[in-house]
């Protein structure tokens, strides 16, 4: 569990607005400030409110978690008086609507100097300047994508607590990319390579051939690429063969289901041409989930889709299996021509859905699958 990572860990864990019973969870901090020759930083944990929504139900229960831009306008002015600047190191995502995530955090809480940011997995080249409401001074936000692929560097300049000048840049940790020469795919690094620790490897080698042993066996090609860059907006190939595979095993395995939902947020990377090994699987579905079957009343299936207008963007923005249809109107932000089986939603009838385990215990909000029958 999570307090056994924290003693593992050689570094402190900060979140302030994640809280049991009102307090902050053990062993882990709102804050911590760091004293430097001359001057002193403090630096604010925030994790996105979201998190109540998408986080798996059997992993938060018990944790509530606060508005963070409400927690961070409380703690700043206390954290200013405290050290020279303010820092937050957050996890709360980059979005093109700047009423949510960093973006939003820095244009309501005065004083803080730069937002460190997670959460979208977003590599930025140049930092997201915000301008603050109360100071009218721009704010940077930075991000280095994900993994460990990119490692974020910030030089930071400041006077009597005022940002003066800003470096940024995300330098990739040994990421290569793919090109054709002479007809072969050929890959190659895109910056300088970091030579591997010899110890470490030598450490990670039996259990990796292992691991090589069992993922390394081809399942399948595909004739083109499936890319995830839309799942969370709309459907997408991906999310159809994600879906569709569902469908197909749960009714291979003998059950009679209607269809297959999925979280657009559970599909996590694009599924490329060519061969497609076990390991593909597991990069393009990584969580630990088990496929479950639940039942819903027709009326509640119709209640699911409604849903679905506020996905969009968001990790709960579902997939579906072949003979299921609907239509998004814009206009009235709502769903449209609903399809199961290629026919009309039936309120009275019992329909039943294979979906990941996540779904199954009402996550992404979805609390309509706990109401199954």
């Amino acid at each position: 569990g999570m307090q056994a990572q924290i003693e593992a860990s050689e570094f402190p864990w900060l979140c302030a607005n994640a809280k049991i019973d009102g307090k902050t969870i053990d062993n882990v901090q709102p804050y911590i400030i760091k004293e430097y020759q001359g001057f002193k930083v403090a630096v604010l944990g925030l994790v996105t409110a979201r998190t109540a929504v998408t986080g798996n139900p059997d992993n938060i229960g018990g944790i509530s978690f606060e508005n963070e831009v409400e927690v961070a306008a409380k703690l700043v002015p206390a954290l200013k008086k405290k050290a020279d600047i303010v820092i937050a190191l957050v996890h709360m995502g980059i979005y093109e609507d700047a009423a949510m995530g960093s973006k939003r955090l820095a244009a309501e809480v005065p004083g803080i100097a730069l937002v460190v940011d997670g959460h979208t997995h977003t590599r930025l080249e140049a930092p997201v300047m915000v301008t603050n409401k109360v100071t009218g001074k721009d704010v940077a936000i930075v991000q280095a994508r994900q993994w460990g692929l990119y490692l974020g560097k910030a030089d930071l300049k400041f006077q009597r607590g005022e940002v003066t000048a800003l470096d940024w840049s995300a330098v990739p940790v040994n990421v290569k990319k793919r090109k054709e020469v002479d007809g072969e795919r050929v890959h190659y690094f895109v910056d300088k390579e970091i030579k591997e620790d010899p110890a470490l490897l030598a450490l990670l080698k039996p259990y990796n051939d292992q691991v090589e042993t069992v993922l390394s066996e081809v399942i399948g090609s595909a004739d083109g690429p499936f890319i995830n860059d839309k799942t969370r907006e709309m459907e997408t190939a991906l999310g159809d063969i994600v879906a569709d595979s569902q469908l197909w095993y749960m009714r291979k395995m003998g059950f009679d289901i209607d269809f297959a939902f999925q979280n657009g947020g559970g599909i996590r990377a694009t599924l490329g041409s060519g061969e497609i090994k076990k390991k593909t699987v597991y990069e393009v579905l990584p969580f630990d989930n088990s496929i479950c079957v639940v039942s819903l009343k027709g009326s509640e299936v119709i209640a699911l889709f409604d849903q679905t207008p506020a996905t969009i963007g968001h990790g709960a923005m579902p997939q579906v299996s072949d003979g299921v249809s609907f239509t998004i109107n814009a206009a009235t932000g709502k769903v449209e021509n609903l399809l199961v089986g290629n026919q009309p939603v039936d309120p009275a009838k019992i329909y039943k859905i294979a979906l990941n385990s996540y779904l199954a215990a009402g996550g992404d909000g979805y609390k309509v699958f706990k109401q199954r029958v």
